[in-house]
């Protein structure tokens, strides 16, 4: 009577797993779109080096499949490196001007100082808008125009200054836009950076009404750690979405400062992205390349490909053509998979209900209550009277610890089913081949021992669909939680 009642709770517990993975395929099949987001700095430097210009480029991008292409912030190091602007510690801003320490009324003037740094714009018309970025990533007070109209003081050492990101020009994001694609726009996050703040930044990109997904780069989110909320607002008013990096390790996801804040505000317009390092790149082949990205999509949910110039298996002085050629092939197979190519959607809601929990959670105590008779078959009354107390506290584990209760149910079917499996098929081998049932055939032998399989493979199944069920919602479809119940089991 006990395993009757303990094997229809396994089924009612299967009956639920149905419903809560049918979901699942629901949700994932609504977010069928993957966008291919070209790296514009790398792409750029290879089209230099051909003599191909920027619209010719992305043209071919566009034609290749790409949707978007990742735009970095202008820094001040740009700005140097094309002659725009000079950018000097306040050691070299000395030397250069003053040479040999001569003491001049410009020296007393602009009371420079060995600790700040200096930038002295070259363009006409340039130090205005250098000026306005620079307070505005900085602060009113950490940046100063000391003379009219030539220096400006920023205090902040000169490496960090000249990564600092200043946001973005129209003639930018035009040169995209008129190819047809998406700007995927790459923001790292500055003192004090708050909604108004990111507004100026994005202008550009708003104004011409091509904004696709924000991709943050650096240790902190955009907004960390006082202006989160008031960043996802305004991210949320773009409609733009929020690029989620997966790691190295291809377990889990990059975790910057303030990533559980935005799970908390703004999960539902996160995607996943996939990107292969450059160093990586000049290890792996155009099809090994592709073959992660596929992967990346059909294995691990990721939505955006980010992705740069591939660094073997091309030809010299045809990189960019040889580059278009192979990720037409991904473009290709993933269409041919039943994706579309476009802008990326974020999963839809998708948790699972309380009662559902409850079900599943009983099914796995019913797997473990099926153990417990199998390998101690006297003990029936203690092992029903533990199997009726499963029911309250696995309700209660649900109300004090949801989370962590929910690991524990999945981590004790990774367990349970396996060694039930296992303890099943050899009862049930021994029962059907005692002295007096031995099969007179081989065919017969045969049959019972694919018998056998199924028997304890169904188990083993049971457990799997279990485990996928209790943890088929978005925090594990975006992998912020990665279950590592299986590798422990394999380990006990």
């Amino acid at each position: 009577m006990v395993r009757r009642l303990a094997g229809l709770m396994v089924l009612l517990s299967l009956l639920a797993a149905g419903i809560q993975l049918g979901e699942r395929v629901r949700v994932e099949g609504a977010s069928r779109t993957v966008e291919l987001v070209a790296d514009s700095e790398t792409f750029s430097e290879l089209a230099f080096k051909e003599g191909i210009g920027l619209p010719e480029l992305y043209k071919e991008l566009k034609e290749a499949g790409f949707t978007s292409v990742g735009l970095s912030e202008i820094t001040p190091q740009n700005l140097s490196d094309s002659g725009r602007a000079l950018v000097l510690s306040g050691a070299e801003a000395r030397q250069i001007l003053f040479p040999l320490g001569a003491k001049t009324d410009l020296l007393e003037e602009t009371g420079i100082q060995a600790v700040y740094s200096y930038v002295l714009p070259l363009e006409p018309g340039i130090s205005d808008w250098l000026l306005e970025r620079l307070r505005l990533r900085l602060g009113g007070d950490r940046v100063a125009l000391i003379r009219t109209p030539s220096i400006i003081r920023v205090m902040v050492p000169k490496d960090q200054l000249l990564e600092l990101g200043l946001g973005f020009t129209d003639e930018q994001v035009q040169k995209v836009t008129k190819a047809g694609l998406q700007v995927v726009p790459r923001l790292g996050n500055s003192p004090g950076l708050n909604g108004e703040t990111l507004k100026a930044l994005l202008g550009p990109v708003v104004a011409n009404g091509r904004l696709s997904a924000v991709l943050n780069t650096g240790k902190q989110m955009l907004g960390y750690p006082d202006h989160v909320p008031e960043v996802v607002e305004v991210l949320r008013g773009y409609g733009a979405r929020i690029s989620v990096v997966e790691s190295g390790t291809q377990l889990g996801n990059l975790s910057p400062s303030g990533i559980p804040e935005y799970r908390r505000l703004a999960e539902d317009m996160m995607v996943r992205v996939f990107s292969l390092p450059e160093w990586l790149l000049t290890r792996r082949s155009p099809e090994e390349v592709v073959d992660a990205s596929l992967r990346s999509v059909l294995e691990r949910n990721a939505r955006i490909l980010y992705i740069r110039p591939l660094g073997k298996g091309v030809e010299t002085f045809s990189e960019i053509k040889d580059n278009v050629k192979h990720y037409s092939r991904l473009a290709e197979v993933l269409e041919d998979r039943g994706f579309e190519l476009g802008m990326a959607k974020p999963f839809g809601d998708l948790t699972v209900p309380f009662y559902l929990r409850v079900i599943l959670s009983l099914g796995v105590v019913a797997g473990g209550l099926l153990l417990a008779l199998s390998v101690f078959p006297g003990s029936i009354r203690l092992w029903s009277c533990l199997g009726v107390a499963a029911v309250p506290l696995t309700m209660m584990a649900y109300v004090v610890a949801p989370e962590s209760g929910r690991l524990l149910f999945a981590m004790s079917a990774a367990i349970i089913f396996p060694v039930l499996a296992i303890v099943s098929g050899i009862r049930q081998w021994r029962e059907g081949f005692g002295d007096a049932a031995v099969p007179s055939t081989t065919g017969q032998l045969f049959v019972r021992g694919i018998v056998w399989l199924v028997r304890a493979s169904s188990y083993s199944l049971t457990g799997a669909l279990l485990i996928a069920a209790l943890l088929a919602d978005r925090s594990y479809l975006l992998e912020w939680v990665y279950f590592r119940g299986v590798k422990f089991s394999f380990i006990l």
